[in-house]
């Protein structure tokens, strides 16, 4: 059975609704690891590239089902293992063994379709062009280094999504990877040397108080781009070491 050919299929619905359950609840947020996990996306055109290489670049192991892949997805398919590509019609077999799936071709009808199998399977489906009837949506979201920063509009408005992202991206530069690494290496070098670990909150609360993130981005702007990051680092590791020393003054650090 091919799900190109059945169209008549009703439209998909969520889960029964208890009866004292309002119509609306936000969307649970939830970070999933998606390392060596087997995802499907329906669909070989811009908006599964889009999902495609959001699912690569987070580890997943993505099969794409469509009669037609764009040429960028072929390309990035001769450089990446953990895509998988086929030239063909989706069909419910491809849903075996699947962890999530992305219903993103140019047919409803097939994107309701693949979503109806696979929450009968009991696989969660984004449909691209439905989000009220996902089981699942897409934020959008900023990244510096380990830092994820993660809009979502519940599908209503991408454009806002968008747009939100845009101002954020001015508001948090790459400072904020350097000072992420910063901060995570002296918390767990503070855990190795057995410091009670109540003081660690106000310890990295008056570390950002007293100007990190600033620190690191004067010294990433002074160096220029080639020396900025390195700059910032050390910047920043002089002001932590600083501060540990006033926290803990017998530490021999």
């Amino acid at each position: 059975m091919i799900f190109d050919v059945m169209g008549k299929m009703e439209t998909p619905e969520k889960g029964s609704r208890r009866p004292d359950m309002p119509e609306n609840f936000p969307l649970f947020p939830l970070n999933l690891d998606l390392r060596d996990r087997p995802c499907l996306v329906a669909g070989g055109g811009r908006v599964a590239e889009r999902k495609i290489r959001t699912l690569l670049a987070c580890g997943a192991r993505a099969h794409v089902v469509s009669p037609e892949i764009r040429p960028a997805l072929e390309e990035l398919a001769r450089s990446a293992p953990a895509l998988r590509l086929s030239r063909r019609a989706v069909n419910p077999e491809d849903l075996n063994g699947v962890f999530l799936a992305f219903a993103a071709t140019s047919r409803r009808d097939v994107n309701a379709a693949l979503a109806a199998e696979a929450r009968r399977q009991g696989i969660f489906c984004n449909i691209a062009d439905d989000p009220a009837r996902s089981d699942f949506t897409l934020p959008a979201v900023i990244r510096r280094g380990d830092l994820q920063i993660t809009l979502s509009t519940g599908g209503q408005s991408p454009a806002l999504s968008r747009h939100l992202r845009r101002e954020l991206e001015g508001r948090f530069g790459p400072e904020y990877a350097v000072c992420l690494r910063l901060l995570g290496r002296a918390r767990r070098d503070l855990l190795a040397r057995g410091h009670d670990p109540a003081g660690h909150r106000d310890f990295f609360r008056a570390v950002l108080n007293e100007g990190l993130v600033e620190t690191v981005r004067d010294a990433m702007q002074s160096a220029g781009e080639a020396d900025g990051e390195a700059a910032g680092e050390q910047a920043g590791e002089i002001l932590l070491h600083a501060m540990q020393r006033c926290a803990w003054p017998d530490d021999s650090a």
